[in-house]
């Protein structure tokens, strides 16, 4: 079976057997049936595969400049280099994650969280990938869309592991200026309220720079 769409197209059907189903084209194409039954591969080589029925015994590859995402559940995942995983977090403390029922490595690949845009409580954890994350394995980069966030992404290992990102408070970055600006920052870091280091943080480095020491004007 071959889906090959440039746009967004959902497919409810049950998919059976022990064949292949590929997903081609630049689309998105969300399955959101229950094809337990079907134990064959399933291949995304562009676009994007959105699971959030069932194909808990497919093992899906994910090739270079595709990704996959997803509420339900699949065998295993294989990321080749340049793929990528989507997550999703929300202000009100949900998220929308993959539950993978096999070993799957996580290297290769690129974890890319769409974040609905606000401000979120520091401290609060998101589970964005659940299943047998096998030990040593993590994801090659993490990014971050929708909002700005500090963030640290942590991993428990094993069969009922899980990939979870923690909000950081936000912290300026000291190393990447210097004299007077480089005090400010350290103080700040430690006194200013989140809502301030916020802005500061997605100022562009000079802009940084010119803020940090308008905060308090060299001698």
């Amino acid at each position: 079976m071959v889906f090959n769409r440039s746009n967004s197209v959902t497919y409810a059907g049950t998919i059976s057997g022990n064949g292949s189903v590929t997903k081609q084209g630049s689309g998105k194409l969300t399955l959101t049936g229950n094809s337990n039954t079907f134990s064959g591969t399933t291949i995304v080589v562009a676009g994007e595969l959105a699971v959030t029925g069932s194909l808990g015994n497919s093992d899906v590859t994910i090739q270079n400049g595709a990704s996959l995402s997803g509420t339900g559940s699949i065998n295993s995942a294989t990321f080749e280099p340049g793929a990528t995983y989507v997550a999703k977090i929300a202000l009100n403390d949900s998220s929308e994650y993959l539950t993978v029922n096999a070993s799957t490595s996580l290297t290769p690949a690129t974890l890319l969280i769409t974040a609905e845009a606000g401000t979120y409580t520091v401290g609060n954890t998101y589970t964005v990938l659940q299943g047998f994350i096998p030990a040593n394995t993590a994801f090659n980069s993490v990014s971050v869309t929708g909002a700005s966030l500090s963030y640290k992404v942590n991993y428990s290992y094993g069969a009922g592991g899980n990939v979870r990102l923690t909000i950081k408070s936000p912290v300026i970055p000291e190393s990447t200026v210097s004299g007077n600006a480089n005090i400010v920052a350290r103080y700040l870091n430690t006194h200013a309220p989140t809502s301030l280091r916020e802005t500061l943080i997605k100022l562009p480095s000079d802009q940084l720079t010119k803020a940090l020491n308008e905060l308090s004007p060299a001698a």
